[in-house]
């Protein structure tokens, strides 16, 4: 992300579905880079009956967190994404479980919950995964309304350092999205799964012209997540 006064880097999407001392490497090598703020994301794939627990505490995931820098003081942030394709199960969204955490993302599975989640859902992200054939057709009404909403949509460039087919899927699918939102309202974050796929936010800034988007100011700026 682009920096501006009065605002700060940010990657808002870093798994912890790996080992400790990766996601350990991984938050290092942020505040090495410069990165004010990490968001130690968990999946959770919705079927029936599933139930939400709360964000566990940090020592269960990370090995050491480094709390600063010389360059930097990294702060780091708790992010749930919910993996759905039916609608009905998105309630579990409300429930207390779901408050422990300080940022809520879905990842839509069909156009429905698309849909629910742009008109409807008290959630912060939309994170489409673009390395592959979004399986519904994103409408402008949808989008404007999530933009309205003040909800931000996700593009991650993690998939497309891994691999050669999701990087030409990742660029395909994110100047769509970008041309959609007119590059408001999106968000660029690493999905990395290990600390060789970061990249600094000079890189990221790069990445605008690829994806035929503006700068934005980091989304960390005036934001509830602050």
């Amino acid at each position: 992300p682009m920096a501006r006064k009065g605002s700060c880097f940010s990657d808002l999407n870093i798994p912890i579905e790996g080992d400790k001392k990766c996601v350990g490497r991984i938050l290092q090598r942020l505040a090495e880079f410069g990165y004010e703020r990490a968001a130690l994301n968990e999946d959770i794939s919705l079927v029936k009956k599933t139930s939400l627990r709360a964000a566990r505490e940090l020592s269960e995931v990370v090995d050491g967190i480094p709390v600063s820098t010389k360059r930097r003081t990294l702060s780091v942030i708790r992010r749930l994404t919910v993996l759905a394709e039916d609608p009905s199960l998105l309630h579990v969204l409300g429930s207390p479980p779901a408050e422990t955490y300080d940022l809520l993302a879905v990842r839509p599975g069909s156009e429905k919950v698309f849909q629910h989640a742009c008109s409807t859902l008290n959630i912060d992200i939309i994170s489409l995964d673009l390395s592959q054939r979004i399986p519904f057709y994103m409408k402008y009404p949808q989008v404007s309304q999530a933009m309205e909403r003040g909800l931000h949509f996700e593009i991650c460039y993690g998939p497309a350092i891994r691999d050669a087919t999701a990087r030409r899927n990742v660029i395909a699918n994110a100047q769509e999205l970008v041309k959609m939102t007119k590059g408001k309202n999106i968000i660029l974050s690493s999905e990395a799964h290990s600390d060789f796929e970061l990249r600094p936010p000079e890189d990221v800034s790069n990445l605008y012209p690829l994806y035929q988007c503006a700068p934005f100011r980091s989304a960390c700026n005036g934001t509830p997540w602050v």
